[in-house]
């Protein structure tokens, strides 16, 4: 675990509770996901909104810092599932990686910012957002929604933090350092 303090630049928060229960959808088709936040809607209040933008592959950090797509992201990451490199294509390692000291941490939300969201100090999920208090992302493997900084499932976390979204370099220079993957 990560000794991460919940600085000035932090938001604790959790949102309407009742809701993000709502939003903890079990795994279920990839088609039936978008139904599912549509029923929620009947029962609790929201805003998440589905996206037209659904890229192939790729879970929530990739997509967030706009990887999904790209050959070299593309790339590294199937050379990471032929050699079982677990964290590469997923997100976590490469998470954990740049929380340590890569990424640069903004006092407050700005359009364009990439937001980390946190249970008990762990990395749980990223976006960006959009505008103040919106944030659009990928819900790991299912579809990209746009919706209000609370309006997620619980189990991603209590807490946020925003950050200056760092170049797509990164990734690159992550794999190789990392993982001794070269393009």
């Amino acid at each position: 675990m990560l000794g991460l303090r919940r600085g000035s630049a932090a938001k604790v928060d959790c949102g309407a509770l009742e809701l993000r229960f709502a939003l903890e959808i079990p795994d279920i088709a990839r088609g039936r996901h978008r139904s599912k936040i549509e029923e929620v809607r009947r029962s609790h209040r929201h805003t998440v909104t589905y996206c037209n933008e659904q890229p192939n592959g790729g879970v929530c950090l990739p997509y967030a810092l706009g990887l999904i797509g790209e050959q070299a992201y593309e790339d590294i990451a199937i050379v990471a599932e032929v050699l079982a490199l677990p964290g590469v294509f997923l997100g976590t390692d490469f998470a954990n990686w740049l929380l340590g000291g890569r990424l640069i941490e903004m006092d407050q939300e700005r359009e364009g910012a990439l937001v980390l969201y946190f249970k008990y100090d762990v990395w749980t999920h990223a976006g960006r957002v959009v505008q103040p208090g919106r944030v659009q992302s990928k819900w790991g493997t299912f579809p990209v929604y746009q919706h209000g900084t609370w309006e997620v499932p619980c189990r991603y976390g209590d807490w946020v933090r925003y950050f200056e979204m760092p170049p797509r370099s990164l990734f690159q220079e992550y794999a190789a350092s990392t993982r001794g993957i070269r393009l």
